[in-house]
């Protein structure tokens, strides 16, 4: 006869000590830096190749502004913290975040509506939100008209040429080339917003899948290429000219042949 055994114990996970629930972030940062040095002046330890020690620095002062917690996770990693302590230093990385200055960066898709990087900036307590200006600094750096021809040689592609929009694609991506061939980043950059790098390199690059051509695809490119105002202008005048002529051709092709009844008798 088989002796029945009693039930396994579930696993209970160790809990939290008390101390470290309620610590501060600084204090465990401390606390785990002691224990690294042995207890003798952090500032004075040699510390292997490669420590964050400027984050490290920035960890203990309460005043200066929080790393982010991807330079906190690589720090605890390097000081060779015990992961069951993870938990406890994210909390505290949370608490601490209510009364120390912290940052963050927000990236919407180009899907939405609100696409661009946003910065999220805490101090004393207020939450700011503003678009990040990196990459419209970086263009306005960048931003130099593009180069003309010598006198007698008119090489530049012009767009009243094309006499349909598949043409005058094609005469933006030598308007692209006559530039030289900006990167698709560079490209970005200077286009005001009008596309991602992704996209507008399946445009010039004839990649599969690549979006159909729109004005602000096609303004977005000359202004991205160094074109000017008057360039831009003439550009958006073709455009508008093969869009009116496209739906004049479809409407004529969609207009209902007229068919008289037959006469009585």
């Amino acid at each position: 006869m088989t002796t029945p055994q009693p039930p396994a114990s579930p696993i209970v996970p160790t809990p939290i000590a008390a101390s470290e629930s309620l610590a501060t972030f600084e204090g465990l940062m401390k606390a785990l830096i002691d224990r690294h040095t042995d207890g003798r002046d952090w500032q004075q330890h040699t510390w292997p190749p490669g420590t964050m020690i400027s984050a490290l620095r920035q960890s203990l002062s309460p005043t200066k502004q929080l790393p982010s917690w991807r330079l906190i996770n690589s720090l605890l990693h390097q000081l060779g913290a015990p992961e069951s302590s993870y938990t406890a230093f994210h909390a505290a990385y949370e608490r601490a975040k209510l009364y120390r200055p912290w940052s963050d960066t927000v990236r919407i898709s180009h899907a939405d509506d609100q696409a661009g990087t946003y910065v999220i900036n805490n101090t004393g307590g207020t939450i700011h939100l503003h678009s990040e200006r990196r990459y419209s600094r970086r263009a306005e750096r960048l931003a130099e008209p593009a180069i003309p021809d010598a006198p007698g040689y008119d090489l530049k592609p012009d767009p009243f040429t094309a006499r349909s929009v598949a043409e005058l694609e094609e005469l933006a991506r030598e308007f692209w080339r006559w530039v030289d061939k900006p990167s698709s980043r560079h490209l970005a950059e200077r286009s005001g917003g009008a596309f991602s790098h992704a996209t507008i390199a399946r445009i010039i690059y004839e990649k599969p899948g690549r979006p159909a051509l729109t004005m602000q695809y096609l303004i977005g490119l000359i202004r991205g290429c160094g074109g000017d105002a008057q360039e831009q202008q003439r550009w958006a005048s073709a455009w508008r000219l093969l869009d009116r002529a496209n739906r004049a051709n479809s409407a004529q092709r969609t207009k209902p042949e007229l068919v008289w009844p037959p006469r009585a008798g």
